[in-house]
Parts: structure tokens; sequence; C-alpha cells
């Protein structure tokens, strides 16, 4: 049997069917692909330009905050917390405070720790010779620049005539015995562990 000789119209039918195959397979295996790779690649390059602009936010918004807390830091009397043990420094303190008085006395009671938290408090008491002194003094233990919180604070006039004298005191000028008690925190890095028993 002889083979068949196409006519031209069979011949161009075969050749466009040939060509349709070929570009149904190019399409399918080549630009199908590079298409969704693109689109892949768009996606991901879009995801990281949005993340990136997060991250430029979030960084202006830190900033920002920054900026504010350094402002409230500068005009708030907020005062830092010192590291554990800070004993030293605050009786240096306490002792340049106090050279005001006429004499002082200082009791501290035990520290106590609670998380990351130390606490120290100390009971004063002082005279001095005047009550403007006196405050000067508990001013001066305010603005301590260690973190602390005075709880008690007393004054009184120290009469040194027969007490049944009962004429007023002038205050401005009398002496003035003190107590205070005042607790001053610490920071404490590594709190001990608590017993569990």
């Amino acid at each position: 049997m002889m083979p068949r000789k196409f006519s031209v119209r069979e011949s161009v039918l075969l050749l466009g069917l040939v060509v349709l195959l070929l570009f149904f397979a190019y399409y399918k295996l080549v630009l199908q692909p590079v298409a969704a790779t693109v689109y892949n690649s768009q996606m991901r390059q879009q995801e990281a330009e949005d993340q990136i602009m997060l991250e430029q936010a979030r960084i202006y918004q830190m900033k920002n905050m920054e900026k504010a807390l350094e402002e409230i830091d500068s005009e708030s009397n907020v005062k830092r917390i010192p590291d554990y043990d800070n004993m030293k420094e605050v009786i240096s303190f306490l002792h340049s405070t106090l050279t005001r008085a006429d004499k002082y006395n200082l009791t501290f009671d035990q520290v106590i720790t609670e998380g990351n938290l130390a606490s120290r408090t100390l009971r004063m008491s002082f005279v001095c010779d005047s009550y403007e002194t006196a405050k000067g003094i508990v001013q001066l233990l305010y603005n301590a620049p260690y973190r602390n919180e005075i709880s008690q604070v007393s004054l009184q006039a120290v009469n040194g005539e027969d007490s049944q004298n009962q004429e007023p005191v002038d205050l401005t000028y009398s002496p003035i015995a003190a107590k205070i008690t005042i607790t001053f925190y610490e920071y404490v890095d590594s709190p001990p562990e608590q017993d569990t028993e």
C-alpha cells in the first residue's frame, strides 16, 4: 500500500493543528509557569513592600513614643530606681541632708523583697533649730535622687521651758523635733526564690 499524499487543504489543516499543539504545549509548559512565577514574585514583592511600610510606620511611632517619654521624663519629677544594694549611696545622701539638723538618729528595718523590688524602710528622728530648717530637710528627702515614699511625718516644737506654760509657741523660730518614716526602693536583678513549704 502506497502512502496517500495529503492535499493542500489537508496539509494546511495539519500544519495549523501542529502549530496549535505547539502553541498549547508552549503555553502550558512555558508561559503559564512563567506567568505564575511572575505573579507570585509580584505578590511577594507587594507583601514585602507592605511589611516594610508597616515596619517604617512602627519605627516612626516608636520614635515618637520615645520622644514623648523623654519629654515626660524631663518635665516630671520621676526618680530612677537604683540597683540593689544602694545602701552606701542612701547613707551618704541622708548624711548630707541631715547635716542641717542639730542631731539625728536613723533606724533601718529589714529589707523586704517582692519580685524584683526591694524596699528599705527607715525611721529617722532629728532636732533642728526651726520649722523652716525641718521643712527644708523634708523637702530634700522628698526630692531625693532615689525612688522613695514618705509615709509618716511628725513635727513638734521643742519647748525647753516649764511644760505648764500654756503660751502658744512660735514655730518659725522654735527648735523642732521631727520623726519621719521613709521607704527607699531598689531594683533586684535576680530576686531570691521563695520557699514553697
